[in-house]
């Protein structure tokens, strides 16, 4: 009688978790479907930020054209290259209804990663959390990569959450793939996947896992981002490793006259030297002059330091997404700062530091280094909302996360 009643015990909660996993993923898709539809499906990309530039690289690879980015990793762009193969002149609400997807999956990712280090009822809560936090439902809408960069990062941690302890390889073969897909998605935590790579290593030479592990997520991560080099040696002939923007984003944020804001600074300034070198040659220049700024003026880098840090995980941010609006500035210090205290319960409980957590603060730890390095901006931080989602769900947990098993 005690095993039927176990297994029947089991498939009711099987059963539990996946109306409760359901419900989060159609509140989730419905959220997003209103908030694009309110916007409309069929509206014109916004005319400010990387929505024009985005479509116009992918519609080169379609037709063929001269393939002209230097600027941002490819991996969105052939995304959208493909979408636009598919659908054309409908590319803009193909793009829409994908993110749309992978933002209500995204959901459900953060439901199972939080009930595995947790219990069901924080998972409940912070997915109900994502699945209507504003800027993710907004940035749905927009053509840029910031809902394909969460959904990857939420994706990297749910494998390595789920599989912690497994003896096999291939999870970490996939590991490594989806984190070279983020990282040539968008490049703002490439060093955490060599990071999460060279620590399952060493716990090789520990003993604690087999060392096969480690090297399968660098070789899959280091065969996916080949394409970064790639996309810089066809749009400009030299294979460099960075995307085009990784100089001139930290010549923007670390220059005497920059304010620490974002990526404030005169657009003269920014091209007045190595105007007559090719631009990944002159992006090379720029990375030079922006760390030695860091180097020579160590002050002011420290004051500029400080207001990154306030304005990518502060309340009031200084942002032109939120200058124009008053409603959306305090719309998002309302849903970010309560936030905060079950962040920081989560991130330093006494009883959280387990090893198959460690990603999470990997993950914190390379974007405070981004934000302190280049820029602070509350868009970048929305990247790893579902991460500090998780965190605020073992914060809500009355204990620490669970021991490594069977989910």
């Amino acid at each position: 009688m005690g095993i039927w009643k176990n297994l029947i015990d089991q498939a009711e909660a099987q059963e539990r978790r996946r109306a409760l996993m359901g419900c989060c993923f159609l509140i989730a898709l419905l959220a997003r479907v209103a908030a694009s539809s309110y916007l409309g499906w069929a509206a014109p990309v916004s005319e400010w930020g990387d929505d024009p530039s985005y479509l116009k690289h992918a519609r080169q690879c379609v037709d063929s054209e001269p393939y002209s980015n230097l600027w941002f990793p490819p991996g969105y762009i052939l995304i959208l290259a493909l979408l636009t193969a598919l659908f054309d002149d409908w590319v803009v609400v193909a793009a829409r209804g994908l993110q749309v997807l992978l933002g209500a999956t995204t959901s459900l990712l953060l439901f199972d990663t939080t009930r595995r280090l947790s219990s069901q009822i924080p998972a409940c809560i912070v997915a109900l959390i994502f699945a209507v936090y504003p800027g993710h439902l907004y940035m749905g809408w927009r053509i840029m990569a910031e809902v394909v960069f969460s959904f990857t990062l939420m994706l990297a941690v749910w494998i390595f959450v789920a599989f912690y302890g497994d003896a096999r390889r291939a999870p970490y073969l996939g590991l490594g793939a989806v984190l070279g897909i983020a990282c040539i998605t968008k490049s703002n935590l490439l060093p955490w996947p060599l990071l999460i790579g060279l620590g399952l290593v060493i716990e090789g030479f520990r003993g604690a896992r087999p060392r096969a592990q480690g090297v399968c997520v660098l070789l899959a991560f280091g065969l996916v981002y080949t394409a970064v080099p790639i996309s810089n040696w066809l749009g400009g002939g030299h294979a460099h490793p960075l995307p085009g923007n990784a100089g001139a984003t930290l010549r923007m944020g670390n220059h005497e006259e920059a304010g620490g804001y974002n990526m404030n600074l005169p657009g003269h300034l920014l091209l007045s030297e190595s105007v007559d070198k090719e631009p990944l040659g002159r992006d090379l220049e720029y990375f030079r002059s922006g760390l030695s700024s860091i180097l020579t003026r160590p002050w002011h880098f420290g004051s500029r330091m400080l207001k990154k840090i306030a304005n990518a995980y502060g309340p009031f941010p200084q942002a032109r997404s939120l200058a124009s609006s008053r409603m959306g500035r305090w719309l998002y210090a309302l849903t970010w700062t309560p936030l905060l205290p079950w962040i920081w319960l989560g991130l330093f409980r006494k009883d959280v530091w387990a090893p198959r957590v460690s990603i999470l603060y990997w993950a914190l730890g390379v974007h405070l280094l981004m934000v302190v390095l280049f820029s602070g901006s509350p868009r970048f931080t929305l990247h790893i909302l579902p991460i500090c989602l998780v965190l605020v769900g073992l914060g809500l947990s009355p204990r620490g996360p669970k021991p490594a098993g069977p989910c």
